[in-house]
């Protein structure tokens, strides 16, 4: 009942001049995974019904969210994925620093002894 009835909604799309969503079929792999490239298809609307000033509210939203997200993957992407330099996680293999926090270290500990 169902297939009778989705088949009758493409049939209908078709008469309403869009295209044949029948054969953009989701393509999966052994693993149940989508198969890149053959995802179906995401339609709001038959033919001329996208022209309704509430339906093309409804893309023009949808691609102001999916630009800023975007945007804000653009701005996060310089931080991702960076080495251990950018954290000066090497810092400590010279040894020059060691020292200086030694260095450190005692005199604020005959800093705070001399102070009690």
């Amino acid at each position: 009942m169902l297939l009778c009835e989705k088949r009758h909604w493409e049939n209908q799309i078709l008469a309403l001049g869009s295209g044949n969503h029948r054969r953009n079929v989701v393509i999966l792999d052994d693993d149940g995974k989508e198969v890149p490239g053959t995802k179906g298809y995401e339609y709001f609307g038959f033919g001329r019904a996208k022209d309704i000033p509430g339906v093309c509210e409804l893309f023009q939203r949808r691609k102001k969210k999916e630009e800023e997200e975007n945007q804000a993957l653009a701005f996060y992407k310089k931080f991702m994925n960076q080495g251990p330099p950018y954290y000066c996680d090497l810092d400590e293999n010279d040894g020059t620093i060691l020292q200086y926090e030694r260095a450190a270290e005692e005199e604020d500990w005959k800093e705070t002894y001399s102070t009690l």
